[in-house]
């Protein structure tokens, strides 16, 4: 009965800045998924620091992050605030058992009697798979079209009831199978208890609906972001939604899992202009490059075929030159011809008379050719000339007696 009274006292004891700091009050996870909480407050608070802390009692709250604390990779804990939207967020990851307990949102006053404004919920951490999960924690959609959220429970939750509520506002709850309004856009809300799916269809979406939800499941608030975009294309508002089920009924994951809402990116088409251009230049640079590469390769491939038939028509006439004296040299040059002189003596009459020689008349004469391959005589110096072996003998005159 203690500790059922101790449950209970934060609900009775009066919680300063109710009216001006808000969130959801109760929520469930599986192990090792991670959440988000959206923490709403008034536009007076726009500049000032918000906090996240643990505890059950105020007093002893532990802080865990600080709008004015830096971020790490390593923390477990994120938070991020959006003045614009009077919104501050919370995501915690790779939540146990140990996390479950009660959180404070906080609002930094920095008054010695003015206690800061603040409002706490309650986090449980299970290792139950049936627990109830959004299978997309964050939607979006065109204006004028429509956009569908699906969250999915296990067996014990499918008699409990079901509520699709505007974050921060308690009396924006609609119970399923009731149609109504969300901001300005019609809502749908059906409970397919057999399947263990609880959808809602917003359409005729406005800028003015964009903001946080929650799927209200046995009183377990479950944080949805809805993100409206301007059409950029000429979709209608029925190609619209298949596209946005298309996302949405992807495969649920193992368990819960939620994340920030993803920043506006405008600049997006700019930036993606941008980044062709460069690609584009860099192309054409590197065309550029292969071009000039190309043209050097075929002028020194040119250059050498030049030089290198300039070459041959050299050897060419070298070896023309060579050729002609080779052909005079195969001549009988008149060096290499050995005349032989014939000379006549006159002899006494008293022996001509006295011995007659019947063959006195005719003079013979021999001519031979010089051998030109007999080895030099010493280094450097001339071949001696040697008689050819073949005679040639003719008849050079007669002399009449």
């Amino acid at each position: 009965m203690a500790a059922a009274l101790l449950l209970l006292l934060p609900l009775l004891s009066p919680l300063p800045g109710a009216d001006t700091v808000s969130t959801l009050r109760e929520t469930i996870v599986q192990r090792g998924a991670s959440v988000t909480i959206p923490c709403h407050y008034e536009k007076k608070y726009k500049r000032h620091v918000k906090y996240w802390c643990s505890g059950y009692h105020w007093d002893n709250c532990k802080f865990l992050k600080r709008t004015d604390s830096p971020i790490t990779d390593s923390d477990k804990v994120s938070i991020s605030d959006d003045p614009s939207q009077g919104v501050f967020t919370v995501s915690m990851w790779r939540l146990e058992t140990g996390d479950s307990g009660w959180y404070w949102c906080a609002v930094e006053i920095k008054g010695y009697e003015t206690p800061d404004d603040r409002v706490y919920l309650y986090l449980t951490v299970t290792e139950d798979a049936g627990v109830p999960y959004v299978v997309n924690p964050t939607v979006t959609g065109q204006i004028g079209g429509e956009v569908s959220v699906q969250c999915r429970y296990g067996n014990p939750y499918r008699s409990r009831q079901k509520q699709w509520c505007r974050s921060g506002d308690w009396s924006s709850c609609q119970t399923a199978g009731s149609p109504g309004t969300a901001g300005h856009g019609s809502v749908l809300i059906t409970d397919h208890t057999a399947e263990g799916l609880f959808s809602v269809t917003v359409s005729g979406l406005r800028p003015e609906d964009q903001g946080w939800y929650w799927c209200d499941i046995s009183d377990q608030q479950l944080p949805v972001y809805l993100k409206v975009t301007e059409a950029k294309t000429t979709a209608t508002p029925a190609t619209t939604s298949q596209q946005t089920s298309s996302a949405v009924h992807t495969a649920p994951p193992t368990g819960q899992s939620s994340s920030l809402p993803p920043e506006d990116k405008d600049n997006g088409d700019e930036g993606g202009e941008k980044h062709n251009a460069n690609s584009g230049q860099i192309l054409l640079r590197l065309l550029i490059a292969c071009g000039l590469v190309l043209l050097l390769g075929a002028a020194v491939i040119v250059a050498w075929k030049m030089w290198r038939r300039k070459k041959e028509r050299r050897r060419n006439e070298e070896d023309a030159e060579q050729g002609q004296i080779n052909s005079m040299d195969s001549t009988l040059p008149v060096s290499d011809v050995l005349y032989a002189a014939v000379s006549f003596q006159k002899k006494a009459l008293q022996q001509e008379e006295a011995a007659p020689d019947p063959d006195s008349g005719v003079t013979y004469s021999s001519l031979c050719f010089l051998d030109n391959t007999a080895a030099p005589s010493r280094p450097g110096g001339v071949g001696r000339a040697k008689l050819s072996d073949t005679a040639v003998y003719s008849a050079v005159a007669h002399r009449p007696r």
